[in-house]
């Protein structure tokens, strides 16, 4: 009869071994062996990927990397210059069609703040949404506007949602599959007192992803990006 010691010993033996041996290798195995998805085959040839704050940052580089796979390109932010200095950009390196609207989505709570967004798109096939856009507040809670905590949480909060509603119901008509992808971030793993109107915005990222992907995952592709940055 094994005691309980021996069996502890081979339990730590394995979890070694699969941290220190098998987990590398799976992970250069990923990186560097495995060829990636033809996301254009996946998703659809000559379909649109929309990115919201895509003009700058983490949004320009998913349009860059859209746009090198082949996909065409929706651009929404809120400086006109920028968007258009960017679509040209991508056009002219990898061929593809773009479009874009301006949009503060701070004031994505006022009335019929879609409307004309889901109207222009509906030219469009979109097979890929990027939740991208967000804002943050790095304010103590009391020393924080009051316009500037309805900013942030609209901004991080109500775009997802509402985007995500609109284009499911359009994704789940389409032959291919299709793909959401949110930004979150690790202060949406627990309440960080330096940011906490961010954070629990964070919070909420993770939590709808989850959500939606146990409820659409056979359809949709959704993923829930959780940066190591605020």
């Amino acid at each position: 009869m094994l005691t309980l010691s021996p069996i502890l010993q081979t339990i730590g033996a394995m979890i070694v071994t699969y941290n220190l041996g098998v987990k590398p290798l799976l992970g250069g195995y990923r990186h560097f062996i495995r060829q990636p998805h033809n996301l254009t085959h996946r998703y659809g040839s000559n379909s649109w990927a929309m990115i919201t704050g895509g003009s700058d940052g983490i949004g320009k580089g998913y349009a860059h990397q859209l746009a090198r796979q082949g996909f065409n390109i929706y651009l929404i932010a809120r400086k006109e210059s920028k968007l258009q200095d960017l679509c040209n950009e991508l056009e002219e390196q990898y061929g593809v069609k773009t479009s874009y609207m301006c949009k503060d989505f701070s004031k994505a709570y006022q009335e019929d703040f879609f409307n004309d967004l889901f109207e222009d798109t509906l030219k469009h096939d979109v097979s890929v949404l990027v939740n991208n856009v967000g804002m943050i507040s790095m304010k103590a809670l009391p020393d924080e506007t009051s316009e500037r905590v309805r900013d942030v949480i609209t901004a991080n909060t109500y775009p997802q949602a509402m985007l995500s509603q609109e284009y499911i119901r359009r994704m789940k008509k389409r032959s291919n599959k299709s793909a959401i992808i949110s930004l979150s971030s690790f202060s949406g793993g627990k309440p960080i007192s330096v940011c906490p109107i961010y954070s629990c915005t964070k919070g909420y990222n993770d939590y709808l992803s989850r959500a939606l992907n146990h409820e659409f995952k056979q359809e949709i592709d959704i993923s829930n990006i959780c940066n190591l940055t605020l």
